[in-house]
């Protein structure tokens, strides 16, 4: 360090510290201030509008309001913006959806279960390597082993969130963090990430939901956004509820942007805005603020082929993982689910989440019979087959779909 510093101002280290634009350098340059975009771009995303009555308290550039003597939610722009378009695609909601008079009864089924076939199909493959043609062996190559399937949280987690939706309306955060602990407890959760791993820790042991989990540059993850898929299907859901639910395991701008993505995919498939045939990117990125998740889908969005996306980054951290499952959803129409799963996966990274995001989405356009029918018979043959048909039908009787 002392050798590097001889060489290179404390401006330029910075700079090459974002080289890449890894998660951390924006939250970087938040914290030392040196950058005047950077800054700029600290303010939209953490400025918050007083209230009479209200008493304000700092933590770091973002403020959260105080009420009644405890922290209430965030009152963020982020979670403001766009409601107008949310009361849109609410209209929308009842009966029979205007793309092929499919139910949202049957698109809910092919979300879940297409998430599920995803998360199921891309778990034996996550972060491995790909396979060396250097390689030189002796005895001759070894068989190569098909992973086993098997649903991890992300599928486990969007149960849980039907779970708390079948108990109350609006569902609340607690009553998701409740869910969520009752499998923490019973050791049914699989593949937890390392921010929904510490919140549920932090759950269990008593905490309230609004102080567990990561926060800042370490919570961006795509944990919110695989578990979020559900939420699309109820009726008067907002953005800001949607915020909250997130921020019970990720305290971050960026990881509920990416959950906002996966919402608003859905909301356009079930209103009928799209029908596969147009460029679904450009339908969600109007209805972003301007964050990281929002610049990776401008910059993917007219890509020819996935695995430049991929290129990218495929990882789980949420600016690489939602675009690029999102691009995956968006061809569906031409590749068809098991080939987009499989491209999804020769790319490499968290390729359950990536998969399982993808999945819901082209799940919920092409409805629960529109799936391959050997994906959803290895799916069936699973332990957990029978709470995720069940768990799927519940909630399409409470709802009335």
């Amino acid at each position: 360090p002392i050798i590097l510093l001889m060489y290179c101002d404390f401006w330029s280290l910075q700079n090459w510290w974002a080289v890449g634009r890894s998660a951390p350098h924006r939250y970087l340059y938040i914290k030392l201030g040196t950058r005047a975009d950077s800054d700029e771009k600290a303010d939209i995303l953490f400025k918050t509008e007083q209230r009479d009555g209200s008493k304000w308290r700092n933590a770091g550039k973002r403020t959260a309001r105080v009420a009644g003597g405890r922290q209430s939610n965030w009152d963020s722009p982020l979670a403001a913006t766009h409601e107008d378009e949310i009361k849109r695609l609410n209209c929308s909601m009842s009966g029979t959806t205007a793309n092929a008079d499919m139910t949202v009864a049957e698109r809910f089924r092919g979300c879940i279960l297409g998430g599920a076939i995803g998360d199921a199909y891309g778990s034996g493959y996550e972060n491995l390597s790909a396979e060396r043609d250097d390689i030189f062996y002796p005895f001759g190559k070894p068989a190569q082993r098909v992973p086993d399937w098997q649903i991890t949280d992300d599928t486990q987690l969007t149960l849980a969130t039907i779970e708390a939706m079948l108990q109350e309306r609006p569902v609340r955060p607690g009553t998701v963090a409740k869910q969520f602990v009752k499998h923490f407890n019973k050791r049914k959760l699989r593949g937890l990430g390392a921010s929904t791993l510490k919140a549920l820790r932090e759950l269990s042991a008593g905490m309230h939901w609004t102080q567990v989990g990561r926060r800042g540059e370490y919570a961006a993850g795509n944990g919110a956004a695989m578990r979020v898929a559900p939420l699309a299907f109820r009726a008067g859901m907002t953005f800001a509820e949607l915020r909250d639910i997130c921020i019970i395991t990720h305290h971050n701008d960026e990881a509920y942007v990416g959950a906002r993505c996966v919402f608003i995919a859905l909301r356009e498939i079930i209103s009928g805005n799209w029908t596969g045939d147009t460029n679904l990117l450009e339908l969600i990125i109007p209805q972003l603020p301007d964050t990281r998740v929002r610049d990776r889908l401008i910059e993917i969005k007219d890509v020819e082929r996935l695995s430049v996306a991929g290129d990218l980054g495929c990882d789980g951290y949420v600016v690489n993982s939602v675009p690029l499952a999102i691009a995956a959803a968006n061809r569906i129409s031409t590749l068809g689910m098991e080939e987009m799963f499989r491209q999804l996966i020769d790319i490499g990274g968290d390729t359950d989440t990536n998969c399982s995001i993808a999945g819901q989405i082209a799940g919920t356009l092409i409805g629960g019979r529109g799936l391959p029918k050997k994906l959803t018979a290895q799916l069936s043959g699973l332990s957990e087959y029978n709470w995720i048909t069940t768990t799927i039908n519940a909630l399409v009787s409470s709802e009335g779909w």
